[in-house]
């Protein structure tokens, strides 16, 4: 294989596993925004069952002293009554101490009634704080996790450049600025493999000719469709001859 082919492909390698890990740590902020986003999610569950604990205790409370109110009012009355002197007075006092007695058993009905709502809120309230807390755990291993995939991801990216510098040392710097322009207007890609008569890439079908010049893997040779330099692996044995060592 040509030399200079062969560099072209091994710069194309490269500079493709360069951009694939700068894309994979440009992404690990995203994916940690998306952790933080399930703590939140998990924050409220958490605060919303507090806040009805909170709020139905507080109704809870203003049975109790609305109960309170009306026990105190029963007990007059009834103190009240020993002291009556006429029958329509005492019938009147008989009839307003049956309502307050009805309030007292609809209000001790209601606040049983409440006992039962907080120990199902009180549960509520400590399974989504344990939730909280597994997802707290997950999510600190999961973030640690994203660390760790960051500098490795970093430290191949500098051993990619540093390939990558020792390997342009190389090219001729007419071959490496037409691989430099073909690449910053083909989306990074300039080298492709020809493969069964057409450009892997554009997908165009080339001349025969060309094609087999191709397969020679001689000279430098683009696609006469998108322009990219074309490259011949051939894939009946391990590793063809047109195929880079």
């Amino acid at each position: 294989m040509l030399q200079d082919l062969e560099y072209l492909i091994a710069l194309q390698r490269l500079d493709s596993a360069i951009s694939f890990t700068r894309t994979k740590i440009e992404q690990i902020p995203f994916r940690t925004t998306a952790l933080e986003s399930r703590l939140v999610t998990s924050s409220e569950a958490v605060s919303t069952a507090q806040q009805r604990f909170s709020d139905h205790k507080a109704d809870r409370q203003a049975q109790d002293k609305k109960l309170s109110e009306v026990q105190t009012r029963l007990n007059r009355l009834k103190e009240q009554l020993m002291e009556v002197k006429t029958n329509e007075v005492y019938k009147s006092m008989q009839l307003e101490i049956g309502n307050a007695e009805e309030s007292v058993r609809h209000l001790e009905d209601r606040i049983l009634e409440f006992m039962l709502e907080a120990d199902e809120l009180t549960a509520n309230v400590e399974r989504a704080e344990a939730d909280l807390a597994t997802e707290q755990a997950t999510v600190d291993a999961e973030r640690a996790e994203l660390e760790r995939e960051r500098s490795t991801l970093e430290r191949q990216l500098e051993e990619l450049q540093a390939d990558r510098t020792k390997l342009t040392g190389k090219l001729g710097s007419e071959i490496l600025s037409v691989f430099k322009n073909l690449a910053g207007h083909l989306n990074g890609v300039a080298v492709v493999e020809a493969r069964d008569g057409r450009c892997s890439s554009c997908q165009v079908r080339l001349r025969p000719q060309l094609y087999n010049d191709i397969r020679l893997n001689k000279s430098l040779i683009q696609c006469e469709s998108c322009q990219r330099i074309l490259y011949f692996v051939d894939n009946s044995s391990g590793q063809g001859a047109g195929e880079p060592g």
